[in-house]
């Protein structure tokens, strides 16, 4: 082994270690939960009839998932301090893993919108097809002409 192995794989440092795996565990679980709440007002927005709505919705989406996140965490660690101070006068400091968690809740809630937008389309174009399976089976809800192509009933 390494001379400097014990030295450096002690308890102490395992413990650390530990630690840091427990709170991006934490941090996982937590962006996942509060992004899916806010995949779930984005994706209502994007479903409006409204148009402003609708374009606040992509907006967010495409802002969200077409910058780095790294970018993100940057901005919300370093700007929003900043804007925070000269609105209110004094020197705001924000803890990091509140930094973290709402970066990572913001980004996983763009992504989070666009699965659930992409899997309401397939319902709405495909849903009656898989249901009408499903109920009544292949030959009652379809009927092919001579090219082998599907045609409505």
């Amino acid at each position: 082994m390494f001379p400097a192995f014990s030295k450096v794989v002690t308890l102490e440092n395992l413990l650390i270690l530990l630690k840091g795996a427990l709170l991006s565990l934490g941090l996982a679980a937590g962006s996942l939960l509060i992004g899916l709440a806010i995949a779930i007002l984005i994706a209502l927005l994007r479903f409006s009839t409204k148009k402003i709505c609708h374009i606040i919705a992509n907006i967010y989406v495409e802002f969200f998932r077409g910058t780095p996140m790294l970018v993100q965490i940057m901005y919300l660690f370093t700007v929003v301090p900043i804007v925070i101070s000269l609105i209110v006068g004094h020197r705001v400091r924000i803890n990091p893993v509140i930094v973290g968690l709402i970066a990572l809740s913001l980004n996983s809630g763009a992504y989070q919108a666009e699965y659930i937008r992409g899997g309401n389309t397939w319902l709405i174009s495909y849903g009656y097809d898989a249901l009408c399976h499903l109920a009544t089976g292949f030959q009652t809800c379809y009927s092919f002409n001579g090219w082998g192509i599907r045609d409505f009933d």
